[in-house]
């Protein structure tokens, strides 16, 4: 059975950050270009956008998938935009951590933490 990725993006309102929700395996073989061109264009037409990764249904990503994540946060916060990512299971966040990128990435456990972040608001403040 071949594995599958798809990607989607969704926008509550003209304030609210860009949701980013990835679900299957990021490799080489699945959707790698498929998922730069996606990142690619989304950053021409968001500047300065803040981003949240939802990782809940991604079950595994590469190294290049980690870097591809990586780039885009260094070309948004050249122009003032932010990333943040919830929902990473335990292998994912191990390998984020093995690379070195954990220090670099906002990673939470829920969509209301990472919304809080790129919002500037306290865990008591309603979402």
């Amino acid at each position: 059975m071949a594995k599958m990725f798809a990607v989607t993006s969704s926008k509550g309102g003209p304030s609210a950050p860009m949701i980013i929700s990835m679900t299957g395996y990021l490799n080489a073989t699945t959707a790698l270009n498929d998922f730069r061109n996606f990142l690619e264009s989304l950053l021409k037409e968001n500047k300065g956008e803040r981003l949240i990764i939802d990782m809940t249904n991604l079950y595994n990503i590469s190294g290049t998938g980690l870097e591809m994540i990586v780039e885009i946060l260094d070309g948004l916060k050249k122009v003032n935009g932010d990333v943040s990512i919830f929902g990473m299971s335990s292998k994912i966040k191990n390998l984020f951590e093995a690379l070195g990128y954990a220090g670099m990435i906002s990673i939470f456990v829920t969509k209301e933490e990472a919304i809080g972040c790129l919002a500037g608001l306290s865990e008591e403040d309603d979402y």
